[in-house]
């Protein structure tokens, strides 16, 4: 948690126009590293689409997609309070 300076909800235009480095993409989600012009090389661990989140380290970008990405967002910020 030390780490991380940004987290928030994003839309899948975010990952649009992403090009895989390194891992797999399709039937089961998206987990791997990939590259685009807007957020750079970023790791991605999704199986939806419509609820992602990322999350900014000091040097890596990382999305999740979740069921409640809300409430990981509270979580993560109360703790990044602490």
């Amino acid at each position: 948690m030390s780490e991380v300076r940004e987290v928030r909800q994003i839309s899948k235009s975010y990952i649009d126009g992403s090009i895989r480095t390194f891992g797999s993409g399709g039937l089961f989600g998206y987990l791997g590293r990939f590259k685009n012009d807007r957020l750079g090389n970023y790791t991605i661990y999704a199986t939806q689409f419509n609820n992602l989140i990322l999350v900014r380290t000091r040097d890596k970008n990382y999305v999740f997609s979740c069921t409640q990405p809300k409430k990981v967002i509270e979580y993560t910020k109360a703790q990044l309070k602490e």
